[in-house]
């Protein structure tokens, strides 16, 4: 913070077991009013990777606005990564700036969003009542699991995405739906870049290794 300028900026990182789970919405929003209301600062600032899809959709609907671009501003995983800068000023700050439902109202053009992720990416794009909607890119592997208290519905956009299940394997192509029920162990893995959404309660239980 400089208290001169009446400035601040707003560092975050969530461990992966945190991830899906609200977290950085939360505690950006208190952030927020720690920052304009507490300290009283005239802007605040925050620092997003490029290829950090669901960071830079988390401040934006926060009502942070992108100023530049830092090229190369950061070495992550040893790779220079550029940096986007964002910044909200506090008569811009309002205390429903960050909205109860994500992507609500909003038109999603997936694959838009999609098409800097090559690997891996899983972001909430839209909330159905008590319910997510995840878009997201796989290639490789996730780690046998289940749900106990919520049915996981997927749809694929592209590619080919294949669910092993304890004693078959499905495979999903553009197009195909496939619900796994609660309490159904599972994975999911895929040979190739695939883009999926998955549908599944906005808080649940995830069990397994």
């Amino acid at each position: 913070m400089n208290f001169l300028h009446e400035t601040g900026e707003i560092e975050f990182e969530l461990g992966s077991a945190y991830w899906r789970q609200g977290f950085m919405t939360a505690a950006l929003h208190e952030l927020l009013h720690i920052g304009f209301d507490r300290l009283e600062l005239n802007r605040l600032e925050v620092k997003v990777n490029a290829d950090n899809i669901a960071s830079q959709r988390l401040v934006k609907r926060a009502g942070f606005r992108q100023e530049g671009i830092n090229r190369q501003g950061r070495k992550w995983e040893g790779k220079f990564q550029d940096v986007l800068l964002f910044s909200l000023l506090q008569s811009e700050f309002r205390s429903s700036t960050i909205a109860e439902s994500i992507g609500q109202l909003e038109l999603l053009q997936l694959t838009q969003l999609t098409k800097d992720s090559a690997l891996y990416m899983n972001e909430i794009v839209s909330e159905v009542n008590d319910h997510v909607v995840r878009l997201a890119v796989i290639d490789g592997e996730y780690h046998w699991h289940k749900h106990d208290d919520c049915d996981e519905a997927f749809f694929i956009l592209e590619g080919e995405l294949h669910i092993d299940l304890e004693d078959r394997t499905v495979s999903l192509l553009p197009g195909d739906l496939f619900t796994i029920p609660a309490g159904v162990m599972h994975r999911t893995r895929s040979n190739q870049r695939t883009v999926n959404i998955c549908f599944e309660k906005a808080v649940n239980e995830i069990t397994g290794s």
